[in-house]
């Protein structure tokens, strides 16, 4: 349905945002790039694209557009790790629910 959705009206945003997502799903991250780079000037006025197209061109490691449009590294891997790893020591009413059902289904089917 999205992609017949996508044919009928091209620059329709929520129709390219789900049939990006639909691609991104399935693996098919070159899709979801030749889908909305046509559409870059949308990006402006819904992030949502935005996001979708990023997404697929870091996990297609086209750095050049990803810089081209702006995007620049703020911190090393190191600095965003140490982040990472004191926002959940920070956030542990967050993940500890999560992982307290994760335990919780896993002893239900016998699992550890």
């Amino acid at each position: 349905f999205a992609k017949k959705a996508v044919e009928r009206a091209p620059g329709d945003a929520l129709a390219l945002l789900c049939l990006s997502a639909l691609y991104g799903q399935a693996g098919k991250i070159d899709e979801v790039v030749k889908l909305l780079a046509p559409n870059e000037g949308m990006m402006v006025r819904d992030v949502r694209l935005a996001h979708n197209y990023f997404e697929a061109l870091f996990q297609s490691r086209d750095i050049a557009k990803i810089t081209a449009l702006g995007w620049v590294k703020r911190r090393t891997l190191d600095e965003a790790l140490a982040e990472t790893v004191e926002w959940y020591r920070a956030n542990r009413w967050w993940w500890e629910p999560l992982k307290l059902r994760s335990s919780e289904v896993r002893s239900s089917k016998g699992g550890r």
